[in-house]
């Protein structure tokens, strides 16, 4: 097993030059087996981090520190953390996905459109969640037969996406769904809501992508040293192609999980997960340069910007003002990290 069998962490491809094959041909598995110094002290900063903002925020606050409290920045942070991770993958190859957000509400309309019309809601979100693989797995065919940057790729599916859910809805919401989705989702399992598990469920599916399948390896690989990959034999085009339909699928899940909690099928309510969701995944350790991400960085992020949020919302900050802090914190955190990776090195 790789060293991606670490729970979550990954190694960029530095040295991949000097792993060869018996027949001369460069392979990831020689620098995927080699643990970067400081590997886990990404997510031990994030983790102070978090810890900072919670006793800052519980002085200024005391209602911040509660469970009540903290099972409400779970349940926020849940959508954003679900993309998050599936963003991880496609950032790890040197990626980007701009569509998520418009992926999440356009398979949100498709379940709630095939509820609508009297699908069975199993079926339902089924077709909720393949219309986001499906979405994510375009995005990598145009990538990788066009040959055109993600970003420019992406941003042009983000309009399309969106454009086809409210053409969809004639531009509005979708109201009487049938009532035990939102009932389920809504409701709690010894104590946790279940949006809160879904996030786990898809966390934990993932964590096992990365341990035991090579689709997290060969992403990483990808990322770190496409050339070199190549060489190795490794089928690039499938599996760019299959983690931006991972992305998708994640973006997919985090729309029925918004349609659940609120009841209704809306074609703009990913508006403004694209942000958040890359904003986790890269203070999670999802490098933009490729060869590096994780899972568990990648939720963690998204504890710390809903953290945040909310803490900021419990002292009256107004909306603008909590758009900034979060824009502040994004670079502060980054910056902040890549120094100590260089020092580190």
């Amino acid at each position: 097993m790789s060293t991606l069998g670490q729970f979550n962490e990954t190694t960029k491809p530095d040295s991949v030059e000097n792993q060869t094959t018996d027949n001369g041909s460069t392979t990831p598995s020689g620098f995927l087996a080699q643990i970067r110094k400081g590997v886990y002290f990404r997510q031990a900063g994030l983790l102070g981090a978090l810890i900072v903002l919670v006793v800052v925020f519980s002085v200024l606050q005391p209602t911040f520190f509660s469970v009540d409290n903290a099972i409400n920045i779970l349940v926020g942070a849940s959508v954003i953390a679900i993309i998050a991770m599936g963003q991880a993958f496609v950032i790890g190859t040197s990626g980007i996905d701009l569509s998520v957000g418009s992926i999440a509400a356009l398979a949100g309309v498709v379940a709630a459109k095939a509820m609508q019309a009297g699908l069975p809601i199993a079926l339902a979100l089924l077709a909720g969640v393949l219309a986001g693989a499906l979405a994510g797995a375009v995005n990598g065919i145009i990538v990788v037969t066009l040959g055109i940057t993600p970003f420019m790729v992406t941003l042009g599916t983000m309009s399309i996406y969106l454009g086809i859910a409210l053409t969809v809805t004639n531009g509005r919401p979708i109201y009487n769904l049938p009532a035990g989705f939102s009932e389920a989702m809504n409701s709690n399992f010894i104590g946790i809501p279940a949006a809160v598990w879904v996030m786990v469920v898809v966390g934990a599916v993932l964590v096992l992508l990365l341990r035991s399948f090579t689709i997290g390896e060969f992403a990483l690989a990808i990322g770190g040293n496409e050339e070199a990959t190549r060489l190795a034999g490794i089928n690039i085009t499938a599996y760019k192609i299959a983690i931006y339909a991972l992305s998708g699928t994640t973006a997919g899940i985090a729309g029925l999980v918004i349609v659940g909690r609120l009841g209704t099928g809306d074609p703009t309510s990913g508006s403004d997960l694209l942000l958040p969701a890359i904003a986790a995944a890269v203070m999670g350790g999802a490098s933009l340069l490729g060869g590096e991400a994780s899972v568990l960085g990648a939720v963690l992020g998204a504890v710390v910007i809903t953290a945040l949020q909310t803490g900021l919302t419990l002292l009256g900050v107004t909306t603008f003002f909590q758009i900034i802090a979060v824009g502040v914190v994004i670079i502060v955190a980054v910056g902040a990290d890549r120094i100590a990776e260089r020092r580190i090195r």
